[in-house]
């Protein structure tokens, strides 16, 4: 493997390696040569200018960072632009362009590619890295999230938002090209190798620079302080909230929407393409949205979209917002933002804000879908509730959705950069609040700044309140202000403190994928927030927007949280300040043994191993295996109190003082510690379809339940060729029962289930199998329409399916009763693909009128096949007046009003 730039940077600047800057010049000095042709338009002044880009870089008076490529790139475009002298000479080239390019017939690429250099070197880095490691380097995406250790698709995003960006800034200067067309004339700009005269001049400048004293050397020291301020790879920095962790900038991004473009090519287009193969160069392009002013005569004619998996439909919500009297609340600011374990993720920009309307009402569209969301709310004179988070399939719509705002105070404020100007889109979120007869936590609670750099936020009434402001530009801050009614504090972003350095495991390598944790504390010792950085290259770790003045401890953790040092603390950092901090892990205590059944001594398979430590615990440090062992590995010393759990998960305090023992443990020792726990008892089931034939495959949960109202399920299986399947490990004195079921027709979901009978299960006791019948998945379809035969548009049905079930030994097996939701669109059509059995079905449906009675219509007992949907054509609706429709947290249903 070939070494990274920012080791070969530092093989140069620290022991003036010259075979280093010489392996740099072999490995970028044809796509130096060729940005600086196309600009330039002249081999010979290219040569220059590309002299003067490595001189610069062997002087060590620049700071290039951990991506030299697309360092280099923009230094070229930059330097040949001034080459250039004067706007007069690149008006009067783009004005050619104007003239020769969308209008001619021939279309010429040397007038347009050093236009596509010039938008290249303007984009903010975040776009300009991954466009330049994929286009001009070469990379394919895979290889370009690897190399900045960001998800593949978040790559694919910032490629096509950075090729949206060049193609906005060439329209404003007149270039109006097509996005299909800057896609392919990116994916084929020449690169050619330098002449052999420049290659000779390049190396020995390596040579020639080596024996000097390099004075401006200072960003890339020796040392690893210096190691933490400028040679570093780009961290993703999280930023943790006062109820979960939220991830600032590693953020998985939505991708634009893709779109098939006819390019149209002229002759000159369609010249050969170079052999990007032989240049180093990718074939692949990935597409992406088109152009905001595309033109309008393009035509799709060919599939350019990613695969599928990349650009899940998006989903939608919608609901409204009302007082604790249920009346509207009009203009009220409603937010979606992306999730992270429960907690806000600030990705820099507004994430689908709008206002209810004058009844209250609200609709947001374009969510991207399977990615967890917050739904945040927010008015004058009330308070903000607190958030839930949401997760949603492709292409679902969450209707109904109802925000109650109680009577509060409302805090007005503005953000302002170091630079005194508004900070829009920077996320202000609510942290503790207290006041003479209340306190309590954020909540999740949140709000974005407009463009003026304003805010709101709720509180129950008068008090003092900590604000954590997160932005992008200037780093995070903590604020402490007065809430009371009419105030408008002002919030400006201080300089944010740094904190850098290695971490090393005990032998000196480096610990790369490690987290480093810190903790913000106030005065009394209270957690405020967490922040952290990720270890990448050489155990390197670097954290550079830390709110200042507050006291910090740190501690690595590994990537299930689990700390692997001790916590570090580092005192008050100020304002502007850089701190230097390594650590080197120590080996950690090992404790090892058995979990076993009291009564019968056998293997408790699944049990978890946790721990307790002062205030802190981890109720899954370990799990044993097929016998009954585990291993268990802690890397602070003290004294732990070590507990078994048992594999349903059924556990009290209780319990872990009863089974649990205390163990001191020393870093580098080994324990031995052995626990006996209840024996579990086991339920066993064969499935079998509705002809009585055994069903392979069938998913099966285990549910448990210890209290009325209290289930927990638990990880099942699926049934052998016989349709059985068994589960070990219920927890005795509990109840305990299996639900047996197939994927859902047309969908990802559950489709039809059936469950056993319950049985509070003895210690050890294996019980019978039960035999169950699970139909399979079927669907239905059809149009509503009222009494008057108009039909019933949007409406919500409830769906009632019955059967009768199969015989099976003599008795009657397989009897269902089930309730499905299903929305009918505009023209009163529904379809209902998931939970439908594949069976004769008896059927009700009921749904409620725009005049608030509920409307039923029965329909004939029908055979619906497996695997096939069922058209039950027009269904007619009467007025049933001895029904009503209950409304609840995230759905309704039906009831009688007669007591039946």
């Amino acid at each position: 493997m070939e070494p990274a730039d920012v080791v070969l940077l530092e093989r140069w600047i620290g022991r003036r390696d010259a075979e280093a800057f010489q392996a740099l010049v072999k490995r970028y000095s044809a796509m130096v040569f060729s940005a600086c042709r196309r600009v330039l338009g002249d081999a010979a002044r290219a040569e220059d200018v590309t002299q003067e880009c490595f001189l610069k870089l062997a002087m060590g008076d620049a700071r290039p960072g951990p991506f030299l490529g697309p360092w280099l790139h923009r230094v070229a475009t930059r330097r040949c632009l001034d080459t250039l002298r004067t706007e007069r000479r690149r008006r009067a080239r783009e004005a050619r362009y104007v003239a020769e390019g969308p209008q001619a017939v021939e279309v010429r690429w040397e007038l347009l590619e050093p236009l596509i250099d010039e938008a290249l070197a303007e984009l903010p880095e975040r776009y300009r890295v991954p466009v330049t490691l994929h286009f001009l380097e070469g990379l394919s995406h895979e290889e370009v999230a690897r190399r900045l250790d960001t998800p593949r698709r978040t790559v694919s995003y910032r490629i096509g938002q950075g090729l949206e960006r060049m193609g906005t800034r060439l329209r404003s200067r007149g270039v109006n090209v097509a996005s299909g067309v800057l896609i392919a004339q990116m994916g084929k700009m020449p690169v050619e190798a330098p002449p052999v005269e420049l290659a000779a001049r390049l190396s020995k400048m390596a040579l020639a620079r080596a024996a000097r004293v390099l004075p401006h050397a200072h960003w890339l020291g020796v040392s690893p302080m210096t190691y933490g301020v400028g040679a570093l790879v780009a961290l993703a920095v999280a930023v943790t909230g006062w109820v979960g962790v939220a991830r600032t900038f590693a953020v998985e991004e939505k991708a634009a929407a893709p779109r098939a473009t006819a390019l149209a090519l002229t002759p000159a287009a369609q010249t050969p393409k170079p052999d990007r193969k032989a240049a180093g160069v990718s074939e692949s392009v990935t597409p992406v949205g088109p152009a905001a002013n595309a033109a309008p005569e393009e035509t799709a004619v060919a599939s350019v979209a990613p695969a599928a998996e990349d650009t899940p439909e998006p989903c939608a919500i919608a609901g409204s917002v009302v007082d604790e009297s249920r009346q509207p609340i009009p203009n009220a600011a409603v937010l979606v933002l992306r999730a992270d374990h429960g907690a806000v993720v600030n990705s820099g920009t507004p994430a689908l804000p709008t206002r209810t309307d004058a009844q209250g009402l609200f609709r947001i569209t374009d969510i991207p879908s399977k990615m967890t969301f917050l739904l945040v709310a927010g008015a004058e004179g009330f308070d903000s509730p607190s958030v839930t988070s949401y997760l949603l399939e492709p292409g679902k719509t969450l209707e109904d959705q109802c925000i109650v705002l109680a009577r509060g105070v409302t805090l007005s404020g503005r953000v302002l950069g170091r630079d005194g100007l508004p900070v829009a889109n920077a996320l202000v979120m609510r942290g503790s609040f207290q006041s003479d007869t209340y306190s309590g936590g954020g909540g999740n609670v949140c709000a974005l700044t407009d463009e003026k750099g304003l805010f709101q936020l709720g509180y129950p009434r008068d008090g003092t309140a900590v604000l954590q402001v997160m932005t992008q530009a200037w780093g995070n801050a903590i604020f402490e202000v007065a809430v009371q009614p009419g105030a408008m504090v002002e919030l400006r972003m201080p300089a944010s403190a740094q904190v850098a350095g290695r971490v090393t495991h005990p032998d000196g390598s480096s610990a790369n994928g490690l987290r480093v944790v810190f903790r913000a504390m106030s005065g009394d010792g209270t957690n405020i927030a967490h922040f952290e950085a990720h270890t990448l290259i050489e155990g390197l770790y670097q954290i550079s927007s830390l709110p200042p003045d507050l006291a910090y401890e740190a501690v690595v953790v590994d990537e299930s949280s689990e700390a692997l040092s001790s916590r570090v603390a580092l005192g008050v950092l100020t304002a502007g300040s850089s701190t230097k901090h390594d650590f080197r892990l120590e080996a950690p205590a090992i404790v090892r043994g058995t979990v076993t059944g009291e009564q019968t001594g056998r293997p408790q398979t699944g049990a978890r191993i946790g721990w307790i430590r002062d205030k802190e615990s981890n109720n899954r440090a370990a799990e044993t295996g097929e016998n009954g062992g585990y291993e268990l590995q802690i890397f602070l010393p003290g004294t732990y109190w070590i507990y078994p759990i048992p594999a349903s998960g059924e556990w009290g305090e209780d319990n872990a003082q009863t089974y649990g023992r205390s163990v001191t443990l020393t870093l580098g020792a080994e324990q031995t510690v052995d626990f006996r726990l209840p024996d579990a008892f086991s339920l066993g089931v064969r499935v079998v379809d509705g002809q009585g034939r055994p069903v392979e495959n069938a998913l099966v949960e285990a549910a448990s339940s210890s209290a009325p109202g209290h289930v927990t399920s638990l990880i099942g299986g699926q049934t052998d060729a016989s349709g059985r399947y068994r589960y070990t490990r219920f927890r005795a004195g509990c109840e305990g029962w299996l639900r047996a079921y197939v994927p859902a027709h047309g969908g990802t979901n559950k489709g039809p289930d059936v469950e056993t009978l319950r049985v509070v299960g003895e210690p050890g006791v294996d019980y019978p199998e039960e035999t169950v019948v699970l139909y399979g998945s079927s669907g239905l379809n059809g149009t509503a329409v009222g009494p008057d035969g108009q039909q019933l548009a949007n409406c919500l049905i409830s769906l009632r399916l019955s059967g009768p079930g199969i015989v099976i030994d003599g008795a009657r097996a397989g009897e269902f009763y089930t309730n499905r939701d299903v929305q009918a669109d505009g023209s009163g059509a529904f379809t209902l693909d998931e939970g439908v059995p594949a069976t004769s079905l008896s059927l009700t449906a009921l749904t409620q009128g725009e005049d608030g009675r509920v409307y039923r219509c029965d329909v004939a007992p029908v055979d619906c096949p497996a695997g096939q949907d069922v058209n039950l054509g027009r269904l007619t609706f009467q007025v049933d007046p001895d029904a009503k429709r209950e409304v609840v947290s995230g759905g309704a249903w039906f009831v009688n009003t007669n007591g039946e």
